[in-house]
């Protein structure tokens, strides 16, 4: 068997020497990333105030 033969790679795959990127579970966290950022609006709106009037007093 040749190098390029063994191994994991795939000989379908054009660009085998990169990982395995599993889309479905990276999308997940991509929408878990977005839910939070979705929940954290309320709480930084109401904290935003007070950072102004902190940076204004410098």
């Amino acid at each position: 068997m040749t190098k390029e033969f063994s191994g994991n790679q795939s000989l379908h795959n054009p660009y085998s020497n990169q990982p395995y990127i599993d889309l479905e579970t990276m999308f997940g966290h991509i929408d878990t990333l977005i839910e939070s950022t979705r929940g954290l609006k309320p709480l930084f709106q109401k904290v935003y105030p007070y950072i102004e009037r902190y940076i204004k007093k410098k």
